[in-house]
């Protein structure tokens, strides 16, 4: 609408849809018709791109249909408790303050252990869940929650009842249960 482009080149879209109405409305009195120009007659402005973080809603009949969201999405509140519930079990100590966590953060050793690689076919850590969870992985609470049962199975199968290690599954089971039940 615009026919000199360097003027036009300043103008912002408002300012732009403004003076196309002005033009217009113009135009439209030197031609002598009684016709008006309405905001409806002028062609609208370009769909603007949407905030990241934001959410554009797509209609379908006037129904809403679906949401898509253009930055990152907040976690479902299964994936929440999943990470409070590892914080939680990184931090706990048996009664004398040792961290019980320690033995499920790190892989045991090949060249120690190489029977444990042997007899256990599913290694499971704290530090694996979290890296699992990060990277959508674990797809629903009954995943994360068999990953966790999966580690402390292992430490049944391997060690001795009565070692340190078995103690420190235990109280991490238990925690883990308590976690559970107030959940579910």
């Amino acid at each position: 609408m615009i026919e000199n482009k360097d003027m036009a080149d300043g103008i912002t879209n408002k300012t732009t849809t403004t003076l196309m109405i002005s033009m217009l409305m113009i135009r439209t009195s030197d031609d002598d018709s009684d016709e008006e120009v309405y905001e409806e007659d002028v062609p609208s402005k370009k769909r603007q791109r949407l905030f990241r973080g934001s959410t554009a809603i797509i209609k379908e009949n006037g129904k809403k249909v679906t949401a898509i969201s253009t930055g990152k999405p907040a976690p479902a509140a299964w994936v929440q408790r999943a990470y409070s519930m590892l914080d939680e079990l990184e931090e706990l100590t048996d009664v004398d303050g040792n961290n019980v966590a320690a033995v499920f953060m790190k892989l045991p050793s090949r060249k120690l252990y190489a029977d444990y690689y042997k007899i256990i076919k599913h290694v499971v850590l704290l530090d694996q869940m979290r890296k699992q969870l990060d990277s959508k992985m674990l797809l629903t609470w009954d995943d994360f929650i068999g990953e966790a049962k999966q580690m402390i199975t292992n430490a049944d199968t391997y060690n001795e009842q009565g070692s340190w290690v078995i103690k420190c599954a235990d109280l991490i089971d238990k925690r883990m249960n308590e976690f559970i039940d107030q959940w579910e």
